[in-house]
């Protein structure tokens, strides 16, 4: 089975459960449900049936993953075989609902040796979201 991800680190989508908006990784918010989506490819010429990946997450600071840590752990997926030279694609996706605020990773790793992904994360309090300042819109031109 020859399964990798088309999905680079740094690169997984997050999706607000409730708001259904994309959410920016390093601005997610603590006690609040995110699904996320990363793409898996199949070169191999044999589909790959019940393929199952682990979602681990750990902080910058500690070398050891929690497993857990407000992950629930995606279902199987089935990969479609390459056909005419063009990998088989396959969505993964899983729920992390961070429940401590602070810098993380997330890694997605295909089992048992498969290739592995990772996202970096920032998680905050709800409340010090009102601190942030969004800007929309073009700059507008200064006049000298």
């Amino acid at each position: 089975m020859s399964l990798s991800f088309l999905t680079l680190d740094n690169r997984f989508i997050f999706v607000n459960r409730s708001t259904r908006q994309i959410a920016n990784p390093s601005c997610l918010v603590a006690d609040v449900a995110y699904d996320v989506y990363v793409v898996v490819e199949n070169a191999d010429s044999k589909t790959a049936l019940e393929a199952k990946a682990t979602v681990t997450h750990s902080g910058f600071d500690r070398a050891a993953p929690c497993y857990g840590a407000g992950i629930e752990q995606p279902p199987s997926i089935t990969v479609p075989a390459a056909a005419f030279g063009i990998p088989g694609q396959a969505t993964l996706s899983f729920t992390y609902s961070p429940s401590g605020t602070g810098r993380g990773s997330l890694a997605v790793w295909i089992k048992p040796n498969g290739p592995a992904v990772r996202q970096d994360v920032v998680v905050q309090n709800g409340n010090s979201l009102s601190q942030l300042r969004i800007v929309t819109g073009w700059p507008q031109a200064i006049q000298l």
